[in-house]
């Protein structure tokens, strides 16, 4: 048997439920309390990524509050297509208790330098509030970042990756750029592109005075040698090749273009990596 409570006021009523049958009658209390209130759905009125990387992503969450004080409803939600999206909306119908949250991941992923997001960008949202829809406007800027490029691609800023975590902004350096990571450092000029040094080697770089150095600018990523025992960076400056391996530290060889260096015998030779003294 089902009982349908339909208030008029906000007091509490009590009543009872009789049942009568052959064999006598009996009496349930029915009580109930009738609340005045009202659900009330609260967002952040924008949000802005701010500066990402071309060939980059980055997401980042908002909150849906339920503000009042009985169960909402969400009755519309229209998620973003384009260079913001999620892979995850929320669901029309879920219902948020009050003073409770839901939470909605966006993802940015700009195509092209400046701003990014107009008035017809955002998540829509209607509530069983009264309220009608409302918006949450989406922006960010797609900035051409080759160094943070770089660091996206290779985890760079994870504690686990080859470079660690970050520890300086990008500064200027001879018409380039570097940023310091705890392990290593990535560097940039428009001549060579985007490359990390890590390991001894960097060490020996950052004693030779790193891109301002006599080293210059990397020219390539940290490779392994084919033997696999060594570590190697091309560089733009007057040092050609630095190693580094068991028992070995980092060491310069000086001479000749680094582009005109090649990998053949590279530590595989009888005289294998070179080894300071």
């Amino acid at each position: 048997m089902s009982i349908t409570f339909s208030p008029t006021t906000a007091t509490p009523v009590t009543d009872e439920l009789l049942v009568s049958s052959d064999r006598g009658a009996l009496r349930v209390p029915v009580t109930a309390t009738a609340v005045s209130g009202a659900a009330h759905l609260q967002l952040p009125p924008t949000l802005d990524f701010g500066d990402v990387a071309l060939g980059t992503v980055a997401t980042w969450d908002f909150t849906i509050v339920n503000s009042g004080n009985i169960p909402m409803t969400i009755t519309k939600a229209k998620a973003p297509q384009g260079v913001f999206s999620t892979t995850l909306p929320i669901s029309e119908g879920l219902v948020i208790p009050p003073g409770e949250s839901a939470y909605q991941s966006v993802t940015f992923k700009p195509t092209a330098a400046g701003q990014a997001g107009t008035q017809d960008t955002y998540y829509l949202f209607t509530a069983n509030d009264g309220q009608g829809e409302q918006k949450v406007m989406l922006t960010g800027i797609g900035v051409d970042d080759p160094i943070a490029l770089k660091a996206y691609q290779i985890g760079a800023g994870d504690p686990r990756s080859v470079l660690g975590r970050s520890l300086t902004l990008e500064y200027p350096v001879l018409g380039g750029k570097c940023q310091d990571y705890n392990k290593g450092v990535i560097c940039w000029s428009p001549a060579t592109g985007a490359h990390e040094v890590h390991g001894a080697i960097y060490t020996s770089y950052q004693a030779a005075g790193g891109a301002a150095g006599s080293l210059g600018f990397p020219t390539t990523d940290g490779l392994r040698t084919p033997d696999g025992l060594g570590q190697y960076n091309h560089f733009s400056g007057s040092g050609a090749l630095r190693f580094t391996g068991p028992r070995r530290r980092g060491r310069m060889r000086s001479g000749g273009h680094p582009g005109e260096v090649g990998l053949t015998g590279l530590g595989t030779g009888s005289a294998g990596l070179p080894v300071d003294r």
